[in-house]
């Protein structure tokens, strides 16, 4: 999800790696009309926090290294959710200790005012 789909028009694999500018929900729509089960939702803040107010995030991928640089940013941008999650599971993937974790959502999601 870019606001600049033409930008990356050479970089696309029709059916494995796409760019649009469609909003979540037209996206959606399109692959469930695909035959496309599962999406992988990569990005920043603003495309997370898109996919997050519409509702349309069932598992988080995070990924833990061992590291603390910059200052930090956040996950959701402009907007005050509530959302629990469940650990469906970690793993240590190499010596350094970076850790993947993979939450479910664990309720429907709410933008509190």
């Amino acid at each position: 999800m870019t606001r600049k789909p033409l930008k990356y028009k050479d970089s696309e694999v029709l059916g494995q790696l796409e760019f649009s500018s469609e909003s979540p929900s037209n996206l959606i729509k399109r692959f469930d009309k695909d035959g496309y089960e599962n999406m992988l939702v990569a990005g920043g803040p603003h495309v997370a926090t898109s996919f997050l107010k519409e509702n349309l995030i069932d598992e988080f991928w995070l990924t833990i290294e061992p590291k603390i640089f910059g200052t930090g940013g956040n996950f959701v941008i402009e907007e005050k959710l509530d959302i629990n999650l469940n650990l469906i599971s970690t793993e240590r993937v190499n010596k350094q200790g970076t850790i993947f974790t993979k939450y479910a959502v664990a309720n429907n999601i709410s933008v509190k005012q």
